[in-house]
C-alpha cells in the first residue's frame, strides 16, 4: 500500500496538499474535489479499493491542507490545471484516470479538453458546466423559495441586485472583517437551507470551523464572480475534442446544485459517454444511491 502525503510549492503564494492511497501498482486515478475550495476528506477514500486502485487526493490551492498566504491571489481554472500537471509529471504519469464530482467534474472536463492524451478515463458526479444557463437555472429555482431566497437577497441594496454575486464578492473581500463574515454566512445559511430549511445562522456558526468555512466560500464565490475563467459555453463547444474519452456521469434526479439537463447535453455531445440518473438522490456524493453507484463504476472501470 501507498499511503503517504506530500506538500509541493507550486509559487510563492501557494503550497499544495496531495495525499495517496491504495496500491502504486495500479493504475492511476486523479480524485478532484469541489467547491472551488472544499478540499478532500478521509471519506472521500471509500469509492475506491486500495488493492485495486491508486487513487492521487489533490487538495487545490487554498482548499483543505493546501496552504496560502493570499487564497485568492494566483488562484485560478488555469492555475489548478497547471498544479494537476505537476503533479501527473511528478509521480511521472503520461495517462490519468479522472474522478470528479461537481466543480471536480468541471476541472475533469476542463483538463480533459486541454490535455486529451494524458486522459483514459473519467468517472463525473454531478456535473457542473460552469456556464451562465447552470447558473440562472441554479438562481431561478432559488427565487422560487422564498424563506431561502428572501434572506439571501435582502442583504444586497436594490440597485445592486442585478449584479448581487459581483456585490457579494466586494463584501466578503472587505477589509472590515465583521463585513466579509457576514456575507460569508449568508451565503453559507442559503447554500445549507438547502438541504435543511429550517437551518438557523446560531447552527450554521455552532456546526463548523468558521474560518475555514468562510474560506471554502469566499473562493467559490470568486470564481463565479470570475465567470470560472473560461468563456460562457467553453465545455460545450469543445465536446469534439474528449468525444473519445470513456466517460460515465452520475447525476441524481433531485440534484437542486446542478441539472440534470447538462449531464444529459454533455452525455449527447459525446460519443463515448454514459449517463446515469438516479431517482430519489440529490447532489452529494455521499447520498447512498449516488456512493453505491459511483463504487460500482469505479470498481467496474477503474
Amino acid at each position: 500500500m501507498t499511503n503517504k502525503t506530500y506538500s509541493f510549492k507550486v509559487s510563492e503564494n501557494h503550497q499544495i496538499h496531495v495525499a495517496t492511497f491504495g496500491s502504486a501498482k495500479a493504475q492511476a486515478i486523479l480524485y478532484l474535489h469541489g467547491g472551488p475550495g472544499l478540499g478532500c476528506a478521509p471519506k472521500d477514500r471509500q469509492f475506491f479499493v486500495p488493492e485495486k486502485h491508486f487513487v492521487i487526493f489533490l487538495d487545490q490551492r487554498a482548499s483543505g491542507k493546501s496552504i496560502a498566504s493570499q487564497p485568492l491571489k494566483e488562484n485560478t481554472t488555469q492555475d489548478l490545471m497547471a498544479d494537476i500537471t505537476f503533479v501527473l509529471d511528478y509521480f511521472q504519469l503520461d495517462k490519468v484516470r479522472l474522478f470528479g464530482g461537481s466543480w471536480g467534474a468541471t476541472l475533469s472536463l476542463l483538463y480533459a479538453i486541454h490535455h486529451p492524451e494524458r486522459v483514459t478515463s473519467m468517472i463525473l458526479r454531478g456535473v457542473f458546466l460552469a456556464d451562465q444557463l447552470s447558473l440562472d437555472w441554479f438562481y431561478n429555482k432559488l427565487k422560487k423559495q422564498q424563506q431561502i431566497w428572501d434572506p439571501f437577497i435582502n442583504v444586497v441594496p436594490v440597485e445592486y441586485r442585478p449584479t448581487f454575486i459581483s456585490y457579494y464578492y466586494q463584501m466578503m473581500c472587505s477589509k472590515e472583517k465583521s463585513m466579509a463574515e457576514h456575507f460569508a454566512i449568508t451565503y453559507l445559511l442559503m447554500l445549507a437551507r438547502l438541504e435543511k430549511p429550517t437551518v438557523s445562522e446560531e447552527e450554521i456558526r455552532q456546526s463548523m470551523s468558521l474560518e475555514s468555512e468562510i474560506q471554502k466560500i469566499t473562493i467559490q464565490v470568486h470564481f463565479e464572480h470570475e465567470h470560472f475563467y473560461i468563456p460562457d459555453g467553453f465545455i460545450l463547444n469543445n465536446t469534439h475534442l474528449i468525444s473519445h474519452i470513456p466517460t460515465w456521469i452520475v447525476h441524481g434526479m433531485d440534484d437542486k446544485i446542478c441539472s440534470v439537463t447538462g449531464s444529459r447535453k454533455l452525455t449527447s455531445l459525446m460519443d463515448n459517454a454514459t449517463l446515469y440518473t438516479i431517482e430519489n438522490a440529490g447532489h452529494s456524493a455521499f447520498d447512498p444511491h449516488i456512493s453505491k453507484k459511483l463504487k460500482e463504476l469505479a470498481s467496474l472501470y477503474f
